[in-house]
């Protein structure tokens, strides 16, 4: 068994900036980051909390429909529900990790309000061949959580598009969301919305920001395996219990914990994140490395999307619970609980390459963090653990 212990979770923020999260904040620091956006933009708690008020603002009501990608975040489907909206799950194509225009269009009916598509894992794709069957008067609408970058540009097509800041996003502000608009009218009904919320205390955020200065010092990978091991020894269950530390909500009825304002450090420290320098090249260089490295079968997650800077590096495995526990005595947290991802069904949709595909992944420790060496050394490990 290795000594050490490569974490799944990497919190990618410095000491620098988790430090200036306890330094007061005075301004409007929701203006500012606002400011920073081409498009009207509103600066929110969580994408949930934007797409929760962008339901309202639509007065989206029982009988209407959201088609959305099979493959999707769990809460984002519960937000939907809660307005009592019928989802309408489109299966998606592996290798691009999004529907077809094609199958969109079948999934389509005089009740559609809006189509929802997930850019998961950092993989982005063009959204003009769903533009192409969108009837008038349905939004477009993208989450981008999992595919924010620096030069994120939002897609030309898309009605809305929403960028997530939480903990275990690129570039992260512990938290927060912008919520981008094409129509000004849309963004400012949600914007009404947004400011009816009482705002989170700035308390709350100091305390968010000493518990993740705890959990980027216990992810230090010599110190991560005698914590992996005894929270194992504690809870009988280390994947679950760490996944729900990284959790950006704790548990509790959704549309309240939702339906707040973000306090001002923490506006101050995504304002500070957005415009800090920064460059996907190595994150992009070390996980196509890895990926090269194993057999096709299990490389092919997104492989048709040329535009990925690999927010998570997904494999497929045939037994991917027992790879996991095989590759954490060697060294590596290898996990199936990276993010919320759910395969999104339903009695008249079932998709069936999203369930598959759910059943199958397993997220590999960011592999940017290992030197070349130790790169080899994991897709070789993987192999064998895969034989």
């Amino acid at each position: 068994m290795s000594l050490t212990l490569q974490p799944r979770l990497r919190l990618d923020i410095g000491w620098g900036d988790l430090f200036s999260a306890f330094a007061p904040a005075s301004g409007d620091w929701r203006a500012k980051v606002a400011g920073l956006f081409r498009r009207p933009a509103l600066p929110c708690l969580s994408v949930r909390t934007a797409f929760d008020a962008l339901l309202q603002a639509i007065e989206a009501k029982p009988g209407d429909e959201i088609v959305l990608s099979a493959v999707n975040i769990e809460s984002m489907a519960a937000v939907a529900e809660a307005h009592g909206v019928t989802l309408v799950p489109v299966d998606i194509d592996v290798r691009t990790m999004a529907p077809t225009a094609e199958a969109i269009d079948t999934a389509l009916s005089p009740r559609t309000r809006l189509i929802l598509i997930a850019r998961l894992f950092g993989a982005r794709l063009s959204l003009a061949p769903y533009a192409g069957v969108k009837p008038e008067g349905v939004l477009l609408v993208e989450d981008c959580a999992q595919a924010w970058r620096p030069d994120f540009p939002p897609s030309p097509e898309a009605d809305v598009s929403l960028l997530s800041f939480g903990p275990i996003k690129r570039r992260t502000a512990l938290g927060g969301a912008v919520a981008l608009f094409r129509d000004a009218s849309l963004a400012n009904k949600c914007a009404a919305i947004e400011a009816s919320y009482e705002p989170m205390s700035e308390g709350w955020f100091v305390q968010r920001a000493l518990k993740y200065c705890a959990l980027k010092v216990a992810t230090a990978p010599l110190l991560y395996r005698g914590i992996h091991a005894l929270v194992q020894a504690i809870t009988g269950d280390a994947e679950k219990a760490i996944g729900a530390a990284a959790r950006g909500f704790p548990p509790g009825e959704l549309l309240v914990r939702l339906r707040r304002r973000p306090p001002q450090r923490l506006l101050k420290l995504l304002h500070r994140r957005l415009t800090s320098p920064v460059s996907d090249a190595e994150r992009v260089e070390a996980n196509r490395d890895v990926l090269a490295r194993l057999p096709t079968p299990m490389a092919t997650i997104a492989a048709d999307n040329a535009d990925h800077h690999y927010w998570l590096t997904p494999i497929l495995l045939d037994d991917p619970g027992a790879a996991s526990k095989a590759l954490v005595r060697r060294g590596y947290d290898a996990t199936r609980g990276a993010t919320s991802l759910r395969a999104i069904e339903t009695e008249e949709r079932k998709a069936p390459r999203a369930r598959a595909l759910m059943q199958r992944v397993l997220y590999l420790p960011p592999p940017f963090k290992l030197s070349a060496k130790r790169r080899e050394a994991l897709a070789r490990d993987i192999r064998e653990v895969a034989e």
